[in-house]
């Protein structure tokens, strides 16, 4: 990367069903050039989805297999279901274009501590 070309970090965080892939849908229409590591899932599919596309679809035994190797920096279970962000073996995960994206889900709290 050259000192003209900066990279940009996007990260969407919010609840479960807030609409983070509707909007990571629309920041890719008009970026096609950004990068989204796929988040590694045991769900099953929705309709429309592809392994791949939006998350990888595996097992539960291939997910434990994954997180024993240690290829999840950071993990998490939504509504029953782990998912797992993959690491990269690169010593720079940016990729090319300098345009990464990246969403998690994030539990809710009320204020009154629960």
């Amino acid at each position: 990367m050259t000192s003209s070309h900066r990279p940009n970090l996007t990260l969407l965080a919010g609840p479960s069903g807030v609409g983070k892939d509707a909007v990571l849908e629309a920041l890719r229409k008009r970026q096609p050039r950004l990068h989204v590591p796929l988040t590694v899932t045991t769900r099953p599919r929705r309709p429309g989805e592809q392994d791949g596309r939006e998350y990888r679809f595996v097992s539960g035994e291939e997910f434990l297999a994954m997180e024993w190797e240690k290829k999840f920096p950071e993990t998490a279970v939504v509504h029953g279901n782990p998912y797992g962000a993959p690491g990269t073996k690169s010593s720079n995960p940016w990729p090319r274009d300098g345009m990464l994206s990246s969403k998690w889900t994030c539990k809710a709290r009320n204020r009154s501590g629960g």
